[in-house]
């Protein structure tokens, strides 16, 4: 991750609840029902999908929030 996203991230999580809570609908969702990770990394189209439904994100912030989460270690293979 590029160091200039990674600061706009950062104000974007500390000034806007709304950010914040979109990242933990995430973890809850995953904690709840974990999502297999592909063997080349990532996640499948389909689960992504189903992640856009079950938490009302859209797919691109949803892909932001899948990101910063995997990048800060919040999720990986086997947690949340």
């Amino acid at each position: 991750m590029e160091p200039a996203y990674a600061r706009d991230y950062k104000n974007l999580y500390e000034r806007h609840w709304w950010w914040r809570a979109r990242e933990e609908l995430v973890l809850e969702t995953l904690g709840a029902t974990p999502v297999p990770e592909l063997r080349s990394g990532g996640l499948g189209v389909r689960d992504v999908k189903r992640l856009t439904k079950t938490t009302g994100i859209d797919e691109t912030r949803l892909g932001v929030i899948l990101e910063v989460s995997a990048a800060a270690g919040l999720i990986a293979a086997g947690m949340p």
